[in-house]
């Protein structure tokens, strides 16, 4: 029997991916350089491929993601001639070239439907491990955060927002499908997130499903079918916030907060600190600002007790990089938006899934620092591919 070099390939890219993904769900800082290198043997076989089958051009929108990530960490690297901190600069943008070789991989690997899917499948399958090994911790203690760092070495907002993700792509791949074992995982991967107590987690799946639904019904009815089924869903996820008398403290901070009482909590106080400061570095050097990472160097500076991230990804940049920085980093969702534009208009599911999920992700970006963290990159790279090879009628709402 013949096995085609094809196979092969993919046999070989599958296995290295779910290798990938393991190390990614559950492994620590001290792993990730193994999990680098199994990214660059990735990437080489890719290229390998590429050579066997006589192709060696780049294609458009892998072009477009390498101008993206390794331009930004270029600029980052260039940072360091006025960063407060040169080291800083240097080694984030060395950081950042790692974890893009990984999603470049993917990028490069995924040209069909099943491929796509498959990538998937293994995506949630190896979370789906992450979580039975938080399950399996349980009994370590009664804090959320010590059990999830026990059984992943992760931050727990870092596990809750990756899931969160996952939920919306677990939800896609059963309109693809047509498979309803997927609703496990959505509600083992909840489950997760509300024992965890993440809030911006909580609510990104269900905006960003709500709305894909709403919106993309083509008929009244199916319509009024999907305002019923999201009042049913508002009403249990309800039900379960309020049962879990931490996360429905932290939902009452957040929407405290979000209406301007910045004496919601301890944590709000702190990050409503860390934003302003940020800003204020911005408006001091609004053009190239203060060098990639170099806001913690800042808060070193001011001898501040927590040093951190500014717990938003819009001042972050801002303060580092300034606008050439935002403009650099930030075109990249836009392009993605503009490529989908013409599909969202005749509501089409994918495409409206995929403006969704961008644009949702910008406005929580409002919490969270992402543009250091491998595994958004995966969820753009998925979005691009997901657009590449899925034509405006293979998935559309009845």
């Amino acid at each position: 029997m013949i096995v085609k070099k094809d196979s092969v390939i993919s046999v070989v890219s599958y296995f290295l991916i779910t290798v990938w993904f393991l190390i990614a769900f559950t492994s620590s800082a001290s792993n990730c350089l193994f999990g680098y290198r199994v990214c660059f043997v990735l990437l080489i076989v890719q290229l390998f491929a590429r050579l066997e089958n006589g192709y060696c051009k780049i294609k458009n929108d892998e072009m477009r993601f390498v101008v993206w990530v390794f331009g930004y960490a270029a600029l980052g690297a260039l940072s360091s001639i006025w960063a407060l901190s040169s080291e800083y600069a240097l080694a984030t943008a060395k950081m950042l070239c790692y974890t893009a070789i990984g999603p470049l991989a993917l990028l490069m690997f995924i040209d069909n439907v099943a491929k796509l899917k498959n990538v998937l499948n293994i995506i949630i399958i190896t979370s789906g491990y992450m979580i039975l090994c938080i399950v399996f911790h349980l009994k370590d203690s009664i804090r959320p955060d010590i059990v999830i760092n026990n059984a992943t070495e992760l931050y727990f907002n870092t596990i809750s927002q990756m899931l969160a993700f996952l939920i919306v792509f677990a939800y896609a791949l059963v309109k693809l499908t047509k498979r309803k074992v997927y609703y496990i995982y959505i509600l083992a991967a909840y489950a997760v997130i509300i024992y965890a107590g993440s809030r911006k987690s909580l609510l990104f799946p269900i905006i960003v499903i709500c709305f894909v639904e709403l919106y993309s019904a083509k008929n009244l009815n199916k319509k009024m079918k999907n305002i019923f089924l999201i009042l049913l869903l508002v009403l249990l996820l309800y039900v379960a916030v309020s049962s879990d008398e931490l996360l429905y403290s932290r939902m009452q901070n957040l929407f405290a907060a979000l209406s301007g009482d910045v004496s919601a909590d301890a944590s709000a106080v702190e990050r409503y600190y860390y934003r302003d400061l940020a800003l204020s570095m911005f408006a001091e050097r609004p053009f190239l600002g203060y060098g990639m990472d170099n806001f913690q160097v800042k808060l070193i500076q001011l001898h501040y007790g927590h040093i951190a991230y500014s717990h938003n990804n819009w001042t972050e940049v801002a303060s580092n990089l300034g606008i050439v920085g935002l403009v650099s980093y930030y075109w990249f969702y836009f392009y993605i938006i503009k490529e989908n534009i013409a599909g969202f208009k005749k509501k089409n599911y994918v495409a409206v899934l995929i403006i969704a999920i961008v644009t949702s992700f910008m406005v929580f970006e409002y919490g969270i620092v992402s543009y250091g963290i491998q595994f958004y990159k995966v969820v753009f790279v998925i979005l691009l591919c997901t657009k590449k090879i899925i034509s405006s009628t293979l998935v559309q709402s009845e």
